[in-house]
């Protein structure tokens, strides 16, 4: 199923902060789709999250 990019209803969940987690996060997240990102670690949140432009 292509991905319609004109929904304001799409939610990305990733599991993992690091490299590739955090990057796939920010691309989706600029392309307008909500992102929940979970690590077991908690502070891999934070500097995936402090390592996107704001």
């Amino acid at each position: 199923m292509p991905l319609d990019a004109t929904r304001t209803d799409l939610t990305l969940g990733i599991v993992g902060a690091g490299i590739m987690g955090r990057g796939i996060a920010q691309v989706a997240a600029e392309a307008g789709i909500t992102v929940l990102l979970a690590d077991v670690r908690p502070e891999a949140v934070a500097e995936a999250v402090a390592f996107w432009p704001t």
